[in-house]
């Protein structure tokens, strides 16, 4: 089975200037906390060994975050429609849960991992690059039987989103940005 038949990289998802905005909202009006990694407990655990990045999950307090929040949903429905047709997937799934922005400093990272767990069952994960104005930071498949081993490596491009299962085939990886600051939106379709 050719694993990569099944990774979707859709460019120019939306306006720059609408990214461009959206860019300098998070700039100004948003705080990141450190990102943690699910634990083996009840309990979520901030490890900067495995995971060196800043998150923020808008909610709905205002209408800012409403309208971001909306707004690039509606861009990761459009083109989950576009994967679940290319692939000739039924149109089933039960929305889209948790969507974060992820915010990756100099020498920020994430090792390899998957993203359905027992406590986050996930069908499929997608991932929506902000801007590319830095060095590093590209996005690695590997394989699943060989971390160490890359099946596909993509460059970052601003609007460029990636969908993919979220299952054990598919473990990824957010290298390390060596110059600059990379913005990107994760969210995972249940």
């Amino acid at each position: 089975m050719e694993l990569t038949k099944y990774i979707k990289i859709y460019d120019d998802c939306c306006k720059p200037q609408q990214i461009g905005n959206f860019i300098k909202y998070l700039n100004n009006k948003v705080t990141f906390e450190d990102a943690a990694v699910i634990g083996t407990g009840e309990k979520d655990m901030v490890d900067k060994s495995i995971r060196n990045n800043g998150i923020w999950t808008p909610s709905e307090n205002t209408l800012s975050e409403i309208h971001w929040l909306n707004f690039y949903t509606c861009i990761i429905k459009h083109n989950l429609s576009r994967y679940q047709t290319d692939l000739n997937m039924p149109t089933c799934s039960s929305g889209i849960h948790k969507f974060s922005v992820l915010k990756y400093k100099e020498g920020g990272f994430y090792k390899p991992h998957v993203d359905h767990h027992a406590q986050a069952s996930r069908n499929i994960s997608t991932i929506f690059f902000l801007n590319d104005d830095y060095e590093g930071g590209s996005f690695s498949f590997k394989d699943p039987s060989n971390y160490e081993k890359t099946i596909l490596e993509v460059k970052p491009k601003s609007a460029r989103m990636i969908m993919w299962p979220s299952n054990f085939l598919y473990p990824h990886q957010a290298n390390t940005v060596i110059k600059g600051v990379r913005f990107a939106i994760v969210a995972w379709i249940i």
